[in-house]
């Protein structure tokens, strides 16, 4: 079976009982990971770039699984074909997968470098899941009691918050607080 061969099961009737979208680009990937427990508890992770392998995983209201049902039928998505394909030969760009496991039935589809319509449910659900995660996850401001900032192996001074690391540079207020505490 191929990566992208699609699945589907006769009969997919919500709600949702598990999602995994992921997008993959040359040097970046995001994914959700949307999970319904036996006694009805959601979960979301969220996974970012190719170093992150576990992501972070926040509870989510019960609620999320009928909206994903909701979004899923109103776009038609379990009328996808297997795979998505371009015309020509494509060399960079982006993959793309859906695998969704309903109470009955399940739906498993992915492509390269072009989505059905254009994108549009596909970009709709992935729209609603960062919207949840941002709703679920303050932002990152609101995490300072995480920080952690080094200094690579080559001098530059990083900040890590969250899982996302930036290069803080050398005259920022922050950098100062770090020299002062030997970074």
């Amino acid at each position: 079976m191929s990566l992208f061969s699609c699945q589907k099961s006769a009969a997919q009737t919500g709600p949702v009982t598990y999602l995994q979208y992921r997008l993959s680009e040359m040097r970046n990937r995001t994914e959700y990971i949307f999970e319904r427990t036996e006694d009805g508890t959601c979960y979301l992770t969220r996974i970012l770039g190719y170093r992150d392998e576990e992501g972070k995983k926040v509870q989510v209201p019960e609620a999320t699984a009928e909206e994903l049902w909701q979004i899923i039928q109103e776009e038609k998505m379990t009328k996808y074909k297997d795979r998505y394909t371009p015309k020509c030969d494509i060399r960079d760009g982006y993959m793309w997968l859906l695998d969704v496991r309903f109470k009955e039935g399940k739906l498993y589809t992915g492509g390269d470098n072009v989505m059905p319509d254009g994108g549009k449910g596909i970009h709709r659900l992935e729209k609603y899941l960062e919207n949840l995660w941002e709703k679920m996850v303050p932002p990152v401001a609101e995490h300072l009691e995480y920080p952690v900032v080094w200094r690579s192996q080559y001098g530059t001074l990083n900040l890590n918050m969250i899982g996302k690391t930036s290069n803080i540079g050398s005259s920022t207020p922050l950098s100062a607080i770090a020299r002062k505490h030997g970074v």
